[in-house]
């Protein structure tokens, strides 16, 4: 009997893969500087706004489907250029220490959780 209620105890704690509910994105990361991370999003699915162009640098150009990263102490260290996969979670205050640099960003902003 205590054989069989170990057995169905350790059946249920065995760890699970938590599962991404809702859409997957795919996006660029355009900028990643001073806790201020701007993404593009890319087809099928478009997030953030259009005609965004960094104030900083008028001779950058004009992008479609951009927004700031609003949980940006949690994205990492991904670099201009590269391609993620991620999805929108619920926002919560971000906590961690960021420069004063000023960068211009989109004011479309998302929380989200890099996939890949």
């Amino acid at each position: 009997m205590i054989g069989l209620l170990f057995a169905s105890s350790l059946c249920l704690c065995q760890c699970t893969k938590t599962e991404v509910k809702g859409d997957i994105f795919e996006g660029v990361v355009l900028y990643n500087v001073c806790g201020n991370v701007v993404i593009q999003s890319i087809e099928p699915h478009h997030l953030g706004e259009n005609n965004w162009t960094d104030s900083n640098n008028p001779a950058l150009p004009i992008y479609n489907h951009v927004f700031k990263v609003s949980n940006a102490c949690e994205f990492g260290m991904k670099n201009h250029g590269d391609t993620i996969k991620f999805a929108i979670v619920s926002p919560k205050q971000d906590n961690c220490e960021k420069c004063l640099l000023y960068v211009a960003t989109p004011n479309s902003t998302y929380a989200i959780r890099v996939i890949k």
